[in-house]
């Protein structure tokens, strides 16, 4: 059975399972260079089907998430169509696609997100938090921003959205007022490490009440949305302003304090050994580490498309394992991250030619040597390989690699290559093994979802990777993979033992294709390129 999974809202979104196996997950604003792009996505469906080497006639079964309903359609052809009204349930309904019907189910947004963050993370048992800005918005009683539900033996066992709770609504709204942009939550919370300890006690008397529901007298950020227009503070627009970065601060605070009151009462109520995250606030790496620094669960699990782009995947997993009982396949750290689409040596040979460069062809340990000690010297790399990573962070097939020994780098990065505030962090990647050279918080964290706590000795050693208020949003990385074997050479040739990695692009979606690389490539003040791994490509 070959399951497409799709979904037309922002972050547009799609995937595909054969038997229960991930064969492939992307997302529309990496093919239109649209950052968060909406709507039809059937042109592109068509496309990564075929690199994938399945025709669209072989599509059994097509899930969905709720986009379908508020005007952002993802191009499906409905022969039947129904509307869910409880964020618990799903409908099953009829399209036609490429001139066939088909059956198409439909399932809730945070049942979805609450479905992708569980069955990715390979666990029997878990207790399940999303927490976003809203979904469902065109539902009758389905509209939630909060939910908590219980999973066992692989299936849902209960869900129950969480009233008087929406912790995104908060970071929506500010960073609206703040940088003139809704999705800028990530920077708002770089910018809290700025801040200080000014208006949390404010922030939490307008914002903090007890939720609804079953973790009730939990307190948590209210539903903020009826001030969007004037809220709090509505004269801080910019982040140059004095008091931004306090505000910033006290956001952060006050969201801390929201996920711990939850995640203790969930504890509480299930007694589960994990705890799973899911929605658009997972992405927070302060509170993903209180969460796990807790210890009351044995693991707290974030994985890394909990925001809307992965509601796709979690619509599929849902029918399969509870709907039609096709257990889907575990699934590797490796391969829920680079499961995009991968481009042959043709193809980056035909972008090369396309763009005049010289590329000199290099083998495995030549290529590793070679940028190890580029980067060693104060070089910045643009590392392009494999699979394109699935999700908001380049994790090293679609990056930026620097040396975070050198204390100017993170300056270069953000001002001449990335062109953005000049506070913004650069993540570290360290080896697994050496996590303890970075932190204490963490164990593991492959997905950087995490910001820790740095160690004095790697704050010393490293301080283009340090955030100012001396954390980071760390990485960890196997020894094999690439850029693990780059931190392995430089660990036995050059003296370092990180790297900064940074997301390939400049104003735009993460670079997709060869030709996205080398144009992006030429257009900012990048050292050299590392295409497909073997060709090397150096400015003219």
């Amino acid at each position: 059975m070959i399951s497409l999974g799709i979904c037309g809202g922002h972050d547009a979104n799609w995937c595909v399972f054969k038997d229960g196996k991930l064969l492939g997950a992307f997302e529309k604003e990496r093919f239109s260079r649209i950052r968060h792009d909406s709507g039809n996505v059937m042109d592109y469906v068509e496309k990564t089907l075929r690199k994938l080497g399945i025709s669209p006639n072989e599509i059994d079964v097509i899930m969905t998430t709720e986009a379908n309903f508020k005007g952002t359609d993802p191009g499906l052809e409905y022969v039947s169509k129904k509307v869910y009204d409880e964020p618990n349930e799903w409908v099953e309904m009829k399209v036609k696609f490429y001139g066939r019907e088909i059956p198409c189910f439909s399932v809730p947004h945070h049942l979805s997100h609450a479905s992708y963050a569980f069955y990715t993370s390979n666990e029997e048992e878990s207790v399940t938090l999303t927490w976003d800005g809203g979904g469902d918005f065109y539902t009758t009683n389905a509209y939630t921003s909060t939910s908590i539900s219980y999973w066992e033996n692989n299936k849902l066992k209960w869900f129950k959205k969480i009233g008087n709770c929406d912790i995104g609504s908060l970071w929506h709204i500010y960073s609206k007022s703040i940088f003139q942009n809704p999705f800028a939550a990530g920077k708002l919370m770089g910018l809290a490490a700025l801040g200080e300890n000014k208006f949390v006690e404010t922030f939490a008397d307008y914002c903090m009440r007890p939720v609804r529901g079953c973790l009730n007298p939990a307190k948590a950020i209210k539903n903020c949305w009826p001030d969007e227009d004037m809220p709090m503070f509505s004269t801080v627009n910019s982040w140059r302003h004095k008091d931004a970065a306090d505000i910033a601060y006290a956001i952060q605070k006050v969201t801390n304090y929201a996920g711990i009151n939850l995640a203790k009462k969930a504890y509480e109520v299930t007694k589960a050994k994990t705890l799973c995250l899911g929605g658009g606030v997972a992405l927070n790496g302060y509170l993903n580490t209180e969460l796990a620094k807790l210890k009351i669960f044995d693991r707290v699990f974030v994985p890394p498309s909990v925001h809307d782009g992965g509601l796709s995947l979690g619509a599929v997993m849902f029918i399969l394992n509870n709907v039609l009982n096709l257990k889907t396949c575990k699934i590797s750290d490796q391969d829920l991250v680079f499961n995009g689409t991968e481009y042959n040596d043709e193809e980056c040979i035909g972008a090369i030619q396309k763009y005049g460069v010289k590329a000199e062809p290099l083998n495995r340990f030549s290529i590793i040597q070679r940028t190890a000690e580029e980067i060693s010297n104060g070089k910045v790399i643009a590392w392009y390989e494999g699979k394109s990573e699935h999700g908001p962070r380049a994790l090293g097939h679609r990056s930026l690699l620097a040396d975070p020994r050198y204390p100017k780098i993170k300056e270069r990065l953000n001002n001449e290559i990335k062109f953005r505030e000049p506070f913004r962090p650069i993540a570290p990647v360290v080896l697994e093994k050496d996590v303890h050279y970075c932190t204490r918080d963490i164990e593991y964290s492959p997905f950087m979802m995490h910001i820790v706590e740095t160690t004095d000795e790697f704050r010393d050693e490293n301080p283009a990777a340090v955030h100012l208020d001396g954390t980071a949003r760390i990485q960890t990385v196997a020894g094999n993979s690439g850029i693990g074997e780059i931190i392995e050479y430089m660990k036995e040739n050059t003296g370092g033992k990180a790297l900064l990695n940074t997301s390939f692009n400049c104003n735009e979606p993460i670079v997709e294709t060869p030709e996205n690389a080398i144009k992006t490539f030429l257009e900012v003040p990048i050292d050299y390129l590392c295409l497909n791994g073997k060709f090397w490509i150096k400015k003219e």
